[in-house]
Parts: C-alpha cells; sequence; structure tokens
C-alpha cells in the first residue's frame, strides 16, 4: 500500500463510499432509463437506436455517475491496496439490493436479505487487522 498519512485512511473511506454512492446511483438511474425505453436487446444496441437509448435522461445521468465513481476509484486505487478498498465497494451490492427493494419495489426474501448481511459482515471481516 502507498504509504498513507495521518488521516489518509479517513480520506481513502470517505473517498470509497463516494464511489459506492456513485455506482449506487447510476445503477438506480440505469435501471429507470431501462423501464423508460422499454427494455434494451442486443440488437438495438447494434443498431441507430443507441443513440437514443444513451441519451435516455436516467441513462445517461446513470452512466455519469457511474463514470464519476469510476474516475474517483482509480484515486481511491493510487492511495490504497486493492485488497483494503474492493471489499468495501462490495457494499454497493447490499446497497442496490435494500434500495430495489424500497424504490423499486423488487422482491426481498429471507435468502436475499441473510445475503445482504453476509455481504456487510464479509467486508468489514476482510478489512480486520
Amino acid at each position: 500500500m502507498i504509504e498513507m498519512k495521518k488521516g489518509g485512511k479517513m480520506i481513502v473511506l470517505v473517498w470509497i463510499g463516494l464511489c459506492v454512492m456513485l455506482a449506487v446511483i447510476g445503477q438506480l438511474f440505469m435501471k429507470l432509463g431501462t423501464k423508460e425505453v422499454g427494455g434494451i436487446t442486443i440488437k438495438k444496441l447494434a443498431s441507430t437506436e443507441i443513440f437514443s437509448l444513451l441519451f435516455n435522461r436516467y441513462i445517461f445521468l446513470g452512466m455519469i455517475a457511474y463514470f464519476s465513481g469510476w474516475l474517483l476509484w482509480l484515486v481511491v486505487l493510487s492511495q490504497a491496496e486493492l485488497s483494503y478498498a474492493y471489499p468495501f465497494f462490495a457494499l454497493s451490492y447490499a446497497i442496490i439490493a435494500i434500495i430495489s427493494w424500497l424504490f423499486l419495489k423488487e422482491t426481498m426474501t429471507l435468502v436475499k436479505a441473510s445475503g445482504i448481511l453476509l455481504i456487510m459482515v464479509g467486508a468489514i471481516l476482510l478489512n480486520l487487522k
């Protein structure tokens, strides 16, 4: 790991948190966009229709959020070990499942809830000293 100054670990955690939130926001917007356009197929992606899909308001905002998070992730990778940072990024899977359940009315089962809990515990365990 690149040697972090005092307080450097905290700022890296802030960057990781922002990356996770931008990824979650990006996925949420892209999902809303695919619902709005009525679904996307490989045939649509391979045609000129791709431009209208990419510039759908939600898909476009989702791509911007996701890309911004990706750029910030490069900052994280330059300041922390991947084996330290990536388990925190895995929390995005849990957050997506919860947000999808709350706002998109997707199903939440006991198995999914258990998986979310395991992801969260796993991310913490991977970073204990």
